[in-house]
Formats: C-alpha cells, structure tokens, sequence
C-alpha cells in the first residue's frame, strides 16, 4: 500500500476457499494451502503483515486445531502486526 495508506487502516483478509480449473469450489485449512495462500496474499496485496487473517468457510476433512496450530505457530510473523497502537477516542 502506498503513500502511508498502510500504516492508517487495518488489514484484513481470508483463505480457505478453493475453484479448481472446471469451476467448482472446495475449502482448504490444511497447513501447506494456507502457507501457500497467506504468501500469495502478501504478495499481491504488496504488504509484509496482515493484521487479520481468518479463515473463510473451516475445511472439514481434517481437525480445526491442525489450520489454528498453523496460524498461531508457523505464520505468526506475517499474520500478526506486533507493533503496539495505543487506542484512541476515534478508534
């Protein structure tokens, strides 16, 4: 994000819904898409933190805690901003 727009709003974005190549949809959580996704997130959004990454629809073919182990664990570092703000009357 340019011109400071980045340090003035929070950002937040979703994995966990796949389209295949004859267009149907799937939901994915498990640790090698949502790794995949959060990289290509930061990418095209052209930031290195995501202030807020949530998972769109939960992937039911394997246990919550394996895409929540992940998050919490393996993506801190761009998922969280660990910058501290101080809150303000206007937020």
């Amino acid at each position: 994000m340019k011109d400071g727009l980045r340090d003035k709003v929070e950002l937040a974005t979703k994995f966990g819904i796949t389209a295949s190549e004859d267009g149907k949809f799937g939901f994915r959580g498990d640790p090698e898409y949502v790794r995949i996704a959060c990289e290509a997130s930061l990418k095209r959004l052209g930031v290195t933190c995501i202030d807020l990454y949530y998972q769109h629809r939960i992937d039911t073919t394997l246990p919550i805690e394996i895409t929540v182990w992940l998050l919490a664990f393996n993506l801190f570092q761009y998922v969280l901003n660990v910058t501290h703000r101080e809150p303000t009357r206007d937020s």
